[in-house]
């Protein structure tokens, strides 16, 4: 019963109300369908006064002393899932401060910090009121807008320097994100979604969610409709999300994307497959083709000055040569250019494996520890990649 007071907020009607209902159905199936089902507490008395009757009805008086422009900020919020920021209620609602400031000295939303919550159960009483609003879907479309502008902003961090705080505020609207790509592929929006693709599969498979990429993914492919080349992206993000799980469902994948990143997308988007095939080959033990789709990649890499694969092609071209020299040289330019770039997180994975061969090929420790206590820091203090900081400490 504890969590059934906690979801009518203690009201003392909603307590009274529950415990009556307590007699017929036990607390945590009433907690679970007071969660989705507002009528569920009402009153067993014959007559009971009409604002005693039900927890709606509670809902109901509240909302009448709501001017216009309150209740349609109440009815909104419910657009939000897991909170919203005050800049997020300005952009999708026009909420500014005197609105927050009169919904919370209602006690209709609270306040946690820098972010801002409806109550579960006020929250299906906004909902039912933003289903009737006339403007609901353009509510609906600032959200999502919103959120996928969110969502590219953080393009510029991703394998940089602030990743790791970047990667972190996408986590506290993961939520909102989740319901602002469901509704994008739901109302055909190949705009919001084709330039997010890339950013939304790095950042889920640095929290480990592949099967949620390829779930989103597939969404995303089913809405493209006329859309070619995002179905075509999308299905190279699903690829690259397998890669390590199941290499060879991976290159399958990559290699149905490629035909449609030809016909549709740019030379950069070709060679992006490029790479994504040699990873799977390498993957597969296949080094030779591997470096095949590598040297099939890079000319583009090159000319674009790709920040986010050109460092990772010459390191793995290195990786894959039986020459020394070769590698050495390889090696290097694959350092300079993630420097250049500010490519941190392939800047890591270069360091750790110079690093190695200095001490395989020349037996420079001091050089080699160098370079591991770099990418440790880098790595730490830019991206965080844990599992990757246990390994780089181990060495």
């Amino acid at each position: 019963m504890l969590r059934v007071c906690r979801l009518v907020d203690g009201a003392p009607l909603g307590i009274e109300l529950a415990a009556a209902l307590a007699r017929v159905i036990p607390g945590e199936e009433m907690a679970r369908e007071l969660e989705s089902n507002l009528d569920l507490l009402v009153s067993t008395e014959p007559e009971p006064p009409a604002r005693h009757a039900s927890l709606r009805a509670i809902f109901e008086r509240s909302w009448s002393m709501l001017d216009a422009a309150e209740q349609a900020a109440l009815a909104g919020s419910a657009v939000f899932h897991g909170g919203f920021t005050r800049a997020a209620a300005q952009a999708v609602l026009g909420m500014d401060l005197l609105m927050l400031t009169a919904l919370l000295d209602r006690s209709l939303i609270r306040r946690h910090r820098e972010r801002y919550y409806l109550h579960p159960v006020v929250r299906q009483y906004a909902r039912e009121k933003l289903a009737e609003l006339p403007g609901a879907d353009a509510v609906r479309a600032r959200h999502a807008e919103h959120y996928f502008a969110l969502l590219l902003s953080k393009r510029p961090f991703d394998r940089s320097a602030g990743q790791r705080v970047a990667f972190e505020e996408l986590d506290r609207d993961y939520a909102n994100l989740r319901v602002a790509w469901e509704w994008a592929c739901t109302a055909g929006r190949g705009d919001l979604l084709e330039p997010a693709v890339r950013i939304m599969q790095r950042y889920l498979l640095t929290r480990g969610r592949v099967d949620e990429i390829y779930l989103l993914m597939e969404l995303a492919r089913a809405s493209a409709g006329d859309a070619p080349l995002l179905a075509a992206k999308a299905r190279l993000a699903q690829g690259r999300a397998q890669l390590r799980q199941d290499p060879l469902r991976a290159r399958a994948l990559i290699e149905e994307s490629l035909q449609g990143l030809k016909r549709h997308g740019t030379d950069l988007d070709v060679a992006s497959a490029f790479h994504a095939l040699a990873m799977a080959y390498l993957t597969l033990d296949d080094d030779e083709l591997a470096r095949q789709y590598l040297l099939k990649a890079l000319p583009a890499l090159e000319r674009h000055e790709d920040k986010e694969l050109l460092g990772i092609c010459l390191g793995n071209l290195g990786l894959l040569s039986d020459d020394r020299e070769e590698q050495a040289r390889w090696l290097r330019r694959a350092t300079a250019t993630n420097r250049r770039s500010g490519n941190t997180s392939d800047l890591v994975k270069v360091l750790e494996v110079t690093a190695m061969s200095l001490v395989a090929d020349l037996g420079d420790y001091p050089g080699a520890i160098r370079l591991l206590d770099e990418a440790i820091t880098k790595e730490r203090d830019e991206i965080g990649r844990l599992d990757l900081l246990a390994y780089l400490s181990t060495l």
